[in-house]
């Protein structure tokens, strides 16, 4: 068995990125960076974080890439195909650990997605 014949689901990898506006504001937004990637990831972990007041629950996951995928933080990963799609989720970190694949950190992501910018 390959690590190839794991992958089970397709990911779109989007990045920050900055325009200029009608008045030559900068406006955030988000680049495609990959269009169709194939990964895998374990099921979430619940784990607890502080976000202001009090502790909230985070939807912390491993996502497993080829190694050819450079991630940074920030990145959002769309899983467009496959058991857990769909479902935004931000890269924490991302390590290559054995040189032939990427394990990516990433928590659900709840802000305004690409498509949702328009």
């Amino acid at each position: 068995m390959s690590f190839a014949s794991l992958l089970d689901h397709t990911a779109r990898i989007w990045r920050r990125s900055e325009t200029l506006g009608t008045y030559q504001e900068t406006v955030p937004g988000y680049a495609l960076t990959y269009g169709s990637v194939p990964c895998t990831l374990r099921r979430k972990r619940a784990t607890l974080s502080e976000a202001g007041p009090g502790t909230v629950d985070v939807g912390e996951r491993t996502v497993y890439f080829k190694a050819a995928v450079v991630l940074e933080e920030k990145d959002l990963v769309e899983l467009v195909a496959g058991p857990d799609a769909p479902d935004w989720l931000e890269v924490e970190s991302s390590a290559r650990p054995r040189g032939h694949h990427i394990e990516a950190r990433c928590t659900e992501f709840h802000g305004v997605t690409p498509g949702e910018a328009s």
